[in-house]
């Protein structure tokens, strides 16, 4: 099941998500056969498959994956704080893709909630969460709160992650762009672009995602800071 795991996080990774969703489809029968659908493997499984159906844009099976996965959770281990999060990590996915900014706000905050119960040192669950939010919160149009969660997202990442990194690099564009938003000043616009620029270096299924996410924000006082993009 290992090597099945390991290459379907291979396509993910390579922007193949279709060959991807058939392996965690494959998967996820298996280990409701072997391991029974009650069991971590299972929930596991289920959670594997809705993320890859959440990078395709098809947030309505995803959904069903999550409801699945959330009940067995209360139903089987309510105590597995890490399961409960992560159904709600992902929640907040499906409800920002459906453009529902509120209900995704409400689970993004929920699962810091739990991550930060869970881990006391910097790691890169919570500051996913606090990008997630970032992200909501633009497309909110409340610049001010997503500028604190872009910031937290990106001392965070700033910790763990290497230089060059697509996550250090979205999240320093995001604060770039929100800082900008708020102030006007022209470091601000520098530091977007130099991200920006990091992203496109940087390459794969993920940085692509994100290249397209911060190029979205180019009408917004930035035409010149795009203008060589």
């Amino acid at each position: 099941m290992t090597v099945l795991s390991n290459l379907a996080y291979a396509y993910q990774a390579t922007d193949q998500a279709e060959k991807a969703l058939k392996l965690r489809q494959l998967i996820l029968r298996k280990n409701g056969i072997l391991k029974g659908k009650r069991s971590t493997s299972y929930v596991t499984s289920l959670l594997n498959y809705a993320g890859t159906l959440i990078d395709l844009g098809r947030a309505d099976e995803a959904e069903k994956s999550l409801s699945e996965a959330l009940l067995i959770v209360q139903e089987s281990f309510p105590e597995e704080t890490f399961y409960v999060a992560t159904v709600n990590q992902y929640l907040a996915k499906t409800s920002y893709l459906k453009k529902k900014y509120g209900a995704a706000k409400r689970s993004a905050l929920l699962a810091l909630k739990h991550f930060e119960s869970l881990y006391q040192e910097p790691n890169i669950r919570t500051a996913a969460i606090l990008a997630l939010l970032t992200e909501i919160e633009i497309d909110s149009n409340r610049i001010a709160q997503a500028a604190d969660f872009a910031r937290e997202a990106l001392s965070i990442y700033q910790q763990i992650l290497p230089k060059g990194h697509w996550r250090l690099a979205l999240a320093g564009a995001y604060a770039g762009y929100t800082q900008f938003q708020l102030n006007q000043k022209p470091a601000d616009a520098e530091l977007l672009k130099q991200n920006l620029q990091a992203l496109i270096e940087s390459n794969g299924a993920e940085a692509n995602r994100a290249v397209v996410k911060i190029k979205a924000l180019r009408n917004t006082g930035l035409e010149k800071t795009f203008s060589s993009f």
